[in-house]
C-alpha cells in the first residue's frame, strides 16, 4: 500500500495499548486486509533512525493499526496528529497477528542465533502459532535476519519455527531482531509456486491494484498429446492461439508460447 500523505487524515498513538492508528481520508481498505503486513517508513535526511518498520495488527476500511510500543513511529509519522510523512506497507506477513494469512515471512527472533557444523540457525518460536510457520519451499529464498543491518543470506533449511543458513551469521542478528524473508519474484508466498494470476489485485501487490504479470515458459507438446488449445498430429502442427508472440517449430513438433 502506498501511504502518501494525501491519503491520510490523522495519526493517533495509544500509549496504554502500545499501538498507533493511522486514519485514512477515504475507505480505501477492507477489514483485516493488511493484518500481518509490514509498514515501512524511510527518512533519508534524518539524523537518527533513517528507516523504521512495524507490523500491522489490525485493518478497517479507513484505518491501519500498527504495533508501536514506544510511540516512535507515531512521532515520525505525525506532528500533533497531523500526518507529515509517507510510508509503504509491504506484503511480508506475520502470521501471529489476528486474522492474518498463515504463512510466515516476517517477525522477530525469540532467541539468539545458534551456530554448529558451519551453519547458523535462527529461531522464531512463535512463527507457527497461527497454524503456519516457515515452509520447506523457502529453501533457496533470501533471509534478511535483521532489517536494520540488511545482510541477505540464502536459506538452506527450514522447520516450522527455524531458518538455517550456511556459515557463521551470528553477528547479523540477535534476540528480538526484526527479520524478513524474500520469496523469488512472482512466487506465491503461501505455497511457493509460480503466481500467474494476471488479475491478482489488492494493496498487497502494486500501486492502484495493478501487478506485473511474468512471461510463461511455454509448453512442449508431443505427437501423442491432444490439448484443448490445438493438436499435434501426423505431418503437421495445428497452432493454438495465445496472446503474445507465438513461435512454432514444425520440424521438432513444438509450440512455444510467450504471453
Amino acid at each position: 500500500m502506498d501511504g502518501a500523505i494525501s491519503r491520510l487524515s490523522e495519526i493517533f498513538f495509544d500509549e496504554i495499548a502500545g499501538v498507533t492508528t493511522i486514519s485514512l481520508a477515504n475507505n480505501d481498505l477492507t477489514t483485516d486486509q493488511l493484518n500481518g503486513a509490514l509498514l515501512f517508513l524511510a527518512r533519508p535526511g534524518y539524523n537518527g533512525d533513517r528507516h523504521m518498520e512495524a507490523v500491522v495488527v489490525d485493518t478497517t476500511a479507513s484505518s491501519i493499526v500498527i504495533a508501536d510500543a514506544s510511540g516512535d513511529l507515531a512521532e515520525a509519522l505525525a506532528s500533533d496528529g497531523r500526518p507529515i510523512a509517507d510510508f509503504v506497507v509491504f506484503a511480508f506477513n506475520d502470521s501471529k497477528q489476528a486474522n492474518a494469512p498463515t504463512y510466515q515471512t516476517q517477525g522477530t527472533w525469540t532467541s539468539a542465533p545458534s551456530y554448529a557444523s558451519n551453519q547458523t540457525t535462527f529461531t522464531d518460536a512463535d512463527a507457527d502459532d497461527n497454524g503456519g510457520g516457515f515452509a520447506s519451499w523457502m529453501v533457496g529464498a533470501l533471509l534478511v535476519p535483521d532489517v536494520n543491518i540488511g545482510a541477505p543470506l540464502i536459506i538452506t533449511a527450514t522447520t516450522a519455527t527455524t531458518l538455517t543458513v550456511a556459515g557463521d551469521a551470528r553477528g547479523v542478528a540477535s534476540n528480538g531482531s526484526q527479520y524478513i524473508v524474500y520469496a523469488a519474484p512472482f512466487t506465491d508466498t503461501q505455497y511457493g509456486v509460480w503466481q500467474t494470476d494476471a488479475h491478482k489485485a489488492g494493496t498487497r501487490y502494486l500501486w492502484a491494484g495493478y501487478r506485473y504479470q511474468p512471461p510463461q515458459l511455454g509448453w512442449f507438446l508431443a505427437e501423442s498429446y491432444g490439448f484443448g488449445w490445438g493438436e499435434l498430429a501426423g505431418e503437421g502442427v495445428e497452432e493454438f492461439a495465445q496472446r503474445g508472440a507465438d513461435q512454432v517449430d514444425h520440424g521438432h513438433k513444438r509450440v512455444h508460447v510467450a504471453v
